[in-house]
């Protein structure tokens, strides 16, 4: 069994996480999960060099518009890394990603690849193939261009691996 990673988080925040305590229903959990997306959005500002609000999302889907990083982790405890993580992901995203491409590449497909299709997909079908494979090869190259241009953010990254890859299933 792999050891457990060193919480890098813990060298800033200390021993005051606590899961016990983020009760978003009262005032105290508010206060707590407001200072910790506040300590988020610092990572997300100092990637990408723009105040970009960053907000927990309710479903656990982490996402970027490029004007808003939208967070999914669960904040409980050992987990602040990987949601660290998964904002400094999207803060990436920011970044490298030409989301003008993103917005209109079902009108860019050449007519090859939906002649390839045989008619068996619809032409929004392959759109929609095509973005998830352009984003699949887009992340795995954000995350090395922010893995080996902020080292400081490594242990986050692998923290993020850690919890949504490195699993034993995958």
């Amino acid at each position: 069994m792999k050891e457990k990673y060193t919480e890098y988080s813990k060298f800033w925040l200390g021993d005051e996480f606590s899961s016990e305590k983020l009760d978003a229903d009262d005032t105290y959990g508010l206060l707590k999960l407001s200072a910790y997306r506040r300590a988020i959005g610092n990572f997300v500002y100092i990637l990408t060099g723009k105040n970009i609000p960053v907000r927990f999302a309710e479903k656990s889907t982490s996402m970027t518009d490029g004007k808003v990083v939208y967070i999914g982790g669960e904040l409980a405890k050992g987990q602040f890394d990987p949601t660290v993580g998964l904002a400094l992901h999207e803060a990436s995203h920011i970044v490298k990603s030409d989301f003008g491409l993103i917005k209109t590449i079902w009108g860019k497909l050449p007519k090859k690849i939906n002649e390839a299709a045989n008619g068996k997909f619809t032409y929004n079908e392959l759109s929609e193939l095509c973005k998830f494979v352009l984003n699949v090869v887009e992340d795995r190259y954000i995350d090395a261009w922010a893995y080996s241009t902020a080292p400081g953010y490594r242990g986050y990254y692998d923290a993020l691996y850690d919890r949504y890859f490195n699993l034993p299933d995958i």
